[in-house]
């Protein structure tokens, strides 16, 4: 299937989402409230700079957070034509993708990876689970080290981060903090991956997706105020929001 049109991929667009789509400003950052129209802006963008040939294909990654958002980015870049030639997928299933050639290219064994962290977060729950074993599922626990992770609070932060939070935590916060900390403390003393990398890291065999020519990022929320949006050029940062 051919790439659409320039003037087509433009078509249906809100003002603000044409200009996001349009714009030349390298690197961008467009900020989006949920239901603006984010993944339409940011494969239509993908779309119109393969058909304006201002990217090539082949070096760009779509990334996102999270498997469900990965297949509809990919669902919508197989519309527009041009899903076979752009790597896509989250950013777990990128960074897994990364290792695994790394390893492969040191004649290195790959880890062990485990599919859940439910199996160990029980185990290591031990004196914790006191008057509690029944009511505190390792899903909750798993979920709350998500939440943390997702805002870079480690587990000497936790139980601060977690009281301005106002979290309603599944353990006590320093219990929490404590599973926390002895559940990292796993991950480095044995030689396997927790995580299970999301599935649908797609690209051309034999490619090797570059990350020195990354072309356009979709950042997730807590990173995404890191990052300031410039373009080149004079002129102020290149901050558009799409709808």
């Amino acid at each position: 299937m051919a790439v659409m049109e320039p003037a087509a991929l433009l078509e249906g667009l809100t003002e603000r989402q044409a200009e996001a789509v349009a714009s030349t400003g390298a690197p961008l950052c467009i900020l989006a409230g949920a239901g603006s129209g984010k993944t339409r802006v940011l494969t239509r963008r993908i779309a119109y700079r393969v058909a304006t040939e201002t990217a090539d294909p082949r070096h760009i990654l779509a990334l996102t957070f999270t498997r469900k958002a990965a297949f509809e980015l990919g669902r919508r870049l197989d519309a527009l034509g041009v899903r076979d030639r752009v790597s896509a997928g989250t950013f777990h299933a990128l960074a897994y993708a990364q290792l695994r050639r790394w390893w492969a290219d040191n004649d290195r064994r790959e880890p062990t990876l485990l599919e859940r962290k439910a199996g160990v977060l029980a185990r290591l729950l031990g004196a914790e689970s006191a008057g509690t074993r029944g009511k505190v599922q390792p899903a909750d626990l798993a979920a709350e080290i998500e939440w943390a992770k997702a805002r870079m609070v480690g587990p000497d932060a936790y139980e601060l981060e977690a009281a301005k939070a106002g979290r309603e935590t599944p353990l006590a916060p320093s219990a929490m903090a404590s599973l926390y900390r002895r559940y990292e403390d796993e991950k480095q003393a044995r030689p396997r991956r927790l995580r299970r990398p999301a599935p649908g890291l797609r690209h051309r065999p034999g490619d090797r997706p570059s990350l020195r020519r990354l072309t356009e990022v979709a950042l997730p929320p807590p990173l995404r105020r890191r990052v300031p949006g410039r373009q080149s050029g004079p002129g102020p940062p290149a901050r558009l929001l799409a709808g």
